[in-house]
């Protein structure tokens, strides 16, 4: 099994000599065995492990002794360990979400602020190829496209998943050879949910007509997720010709008869594409909706169509529109990270990603979309970091004259309060340098003389499958 995991580590290039790694262990034999092989390469890798538990406090006596149970195996392993209990019954009431929804909200935060926190540059996971193949068919189930079916990138932002090409069996088999104890979740053979029926019924099924199902489906889910990556690629290049984004948000314009020449695929992922900007919390667009839209643009005829998510597509003059006019929101949120420079920052609380990356001025962009932004280099204070807005921050919006509250900005510029929050916030030395998806601060702006430019992209965090 080492073998097949470093082969993973080496290829996605998972990590790298001196990195610093938080290792979530449930205490399973999945996170188990990688915590195990972690530590195996501990001083060749010169890494710095830090492992995290999470107690969710559903199952009573039985979660504090998983907790128990991994503070243990930290300590027999000399490395540190941070463990938090959270009421994630109580979390799903107040966020209005299921418990499996709930509990992956309450997990990542905590790993996200923890790695944060001791400044650890990777959060490692045990996924492997069953979970994946779960994923791959829980999404084909209710409905998704290519990128659903690309499940689990072994990478996403901080978080990697160096097991994902071995199965459960393997791992089992690697805990029996290296005499490593684990613990087992009695909920994982309950068939309340959807996964656990996918686990213990259909694929059990599906191997007595492919004993080879789970490598066949992570070896398609391989393919579609390239295949995903590079057209998500090709239609960014698209919009700069096809798509406007007015000054307010939650707006975008299409061009509407250089749309109808696209193919039907870049077609789709251009309507997806455009209904992620129109404001946070929008949701995902099924295959029907996608469809409405694709037949009513094609019509060429006058059009206003409900979207889910509250928003509204309608035609002006030559645009289609894509706008919100309702939707559901998540008051309260609070969440603060350091920003991985370069690299990508998981936040998820409003389930996206930043990524940042250097470049030399000449080779800065003339054209950024609204979830894009250029730094300049030489203005900026290290760390950096993204969190939600806070009363009494100001900043100095680009195209603006003067400086604005914040809060008044969401005012001028229709953000509901309920949405506010999930509206992240990128700061540098205590000062709003870019409000996500809206407006660069003025004296942090790239311009032409800049000769260190960092560029952030604002990317969908819907591949982080839990």
């Amino acid at each position: 099994m080492q073998e097949k995991v470093w082969a993973v580590v080496k290829e996605h290039q998972l990590l790298k000599k001196g990195d610093g790694v938080l290792v979530a262990c449930s205490g399973g034999a999945d996170s188990v065995a990688l915590l195990h092989l972690l530590a195996s390469w501990r001083e060749e890798l010169a890494l710095t492990l830090h492992v995290c538990h999470l107690d969710h406090g559903l199952r009573g006596v039985e979660s504090r002794q998983d907790a128990e149970f991994v503070a243990h195996l930290a300590g027999r392993l000399q490395l540190p360990c941070t463990i938090r209990q959270e009421d994630v019954a109580a979390l799903a009431r107040r966020e209005g979400l299921n418990i499996q929804e709930a509990g992956r909200l309450a997990r990542y935060s905590f790993f996200t602020e923890t790695a944060s926190q001791h400044g650890l540059t990777a959060i490692a996971t045990g996924h492997h190829a069953d979970d994946q193949a779960e994923t791959v068919l829980l999404h084909l189930i209710r409905g998704t496209g290519p990128g659903g079916l690309g499940g689990m990138a072994p990478r996403m932002g901080m978080l990697i998943r160096p097991l994902l090409e071995v199965t459960r069996a393997e791992i089992e088999a690697y805990c029996h050879q290296h005499g490593l104890d684990y613990r087992t979740d009695p909920s994982n053979f309950k068939t309340d949910y959807l996964r656990n029926r996918l686990r213990l019924q259909v694929i059990p099924l599906l191997r007595e007509i492919n004993p080879q199902v789970v490598r066949a489906i992570n070896q398609t889910a391989v393919l579609l997720r390239d295949e995903d990556t590079y057209l998500e690629e090709h239609v960014s290049q698209l919009m700069a010709g096809l798509v406007r984004v007015p000054a307010g948000p939650h707006r975008v314009e299409i061009r509407w008869e250089q749309f109808n020449l696209l193919p039907a695929a870049l077609q789709r992922r251009v309507i997806r594409w455009a209904h992620r900007q129109v404001g946070p919390g929008a949701g995902q667009l099924d295959f029907a909706a996608v469809e409405r839209l694709r037949n009513q643009a094609a019509g060429r005829q006058a059009f206003r169509l409900q979207l889910p998510g509250g928003v509204e597509a309608a035609t002006a003059g030559p645009w289609v529109v894509l706008r919100r006019v309702g939707g559901t929101a998540t008051p309260g949120l609070r969440y603060r990270y350091t920003l991985s420079v370069p690299g990508e920052t998981l936040l998820p609380e409003v389930g996206q990603v930043i990524a940042c990356q250097w470049v030399s001025g000449d080779a800065m962009p003339s054209w950024c979309l609204p979830d894009e932004a250029l730094l300049d280099g030489a203005c900026l204070v290290q760390p950096l970091e993204v969190r939600n807005w806070l009363p009494g921050d100001r900043f100095y919006p680009i195209g603006m004259t003067g400086s604005k509250k914040l809060q008044d900005y969401f005012t001028d510029v229709k953000i509901p309060r309920e949405f506010r929050d999930r509206v992240p916030v990128v700061t540098t030395g205590g000062e709003v340098a870019w409000v996500v998806g809206h407006r660069v601060d003025r004296r942090f702006a790239a311009t032409p003389r800049s000769t260190q430019v960092l560029s952030l992209r604002l990317l969908d965090g819907d591949t982080v499958s839990f």
